[in-house]
């Protein structure tokens, strides 16, 4: 859980930092989805206090110095990607959790 809070914190800075850059409408958009993804931070970060777990806000580098906003974007897009497939596994740990568990009353 630490690991995805500190990828979407690096995922909310990398958005930010594009909306930044940006112009015009691709503006707004990237400070709308870093304000999606700066309330997912907060949820999760509420649940770590919620169950006591240490935390902190150490990120690794965001690229901010680039020839051109396409590869801010590029960065952003493999960031989701990653943190899909994440999700994904913690989705299919908690199944098996779960699934265990049924078992155990089973028996």
């Amino acid at each position: 859980m630490k690991i995805l809070f500190r990828e979407i914190h690096e995922l909310f800075l990398a958005t930010q930092f594009t909306a930044f850059m940006a112009r015009g409408d691709s503006r707004v958009e990237l400070y709308q989805f870093s304000d999606i993804l700066f309330r997912h931070f907060n949820w999760l970060e509420n649940h770590l206090i919620e169950q006591n777990i240490d935390y902190n806000y150490d990120v690794r580098q965001v690229p901010i110095r680039v020839e051109r906003l396409s590869v801010m974007i590029e960065n952003i897009i493999n960031r989701v990607e990653k943190i899909e497939k994440r999700l994904e596994i913690l989705e299919i740990r908690e199944l098996k959790i779960e699934r265990l568990n049924i078992v155990e009353l089973w028996l």
